[in-house]
């Protein structure tokens, strides 16, 4: 199974991250590696810290499993982990990493853990300005910002 991680619930309609989270939620619907139940779906899960939501109704209704846990709850994080046992576990910003990954490694060290970055803007400058410069794909990609 794939398992989300954040802060807060993906906002399709209002920003560019919730519409990338939620892009992302659909590709491992589809994904072999998530498909573990009998009817074929795909087993998605988001865990978040905030409240429920609207937002997280409708993940719901897309057949997400939803989990509000609260940072430094280890019992809670362990029995949902457990429950799950994830093959991946995606977190959504560095604050969600820094929040969720330690339990992760600790109940499931094989799960793949990966960081998406799609909110380091300081990177995504970097890159506009080297796309501007002519840079090509493979500079582009290798390029580290200067800190």
């Amino acid at each position: 199974s794939v398992v989300f991680f954040s802060t807060v619930w993906p906002e399709h309609s209002s920003s560019a991250a919730g519409v990338r989270t939620s892009k992302l939620i659909e590709l491992f619907q589809r994904c072999p590696l998530a498909q573990h139940r009998a009817d074929g779906q795909a087993r998605v899960s988001y865990v978040c810290s905030a409240r429920p939501n609207p937002f997280a109704t409708e993940l719901e209704a897309q057949g997400v499993r939803t989990f509000h846990v609260l940072p430094n709850r280890e019992q809670e994080m362990a029995r949902i982990l457990r429950s799950l046992q994830p093959t991946v576990c995606v977190f959504d910003r560095f604050t969600a990493e820094e929040m969720f990954s330690w339990q992760v490694k600790a109940t499931c060290p094989a799960a793949l853990r990966v960081l998406d970055t799609q909110d380091l803007h300081f990177l995504r400058a970097h890159r506009q300005q080297g796309m501007k410069e002519g840079w090509d794909m493979d500079s582009l990609m290798e390029s580290v910002p200067p800190l």
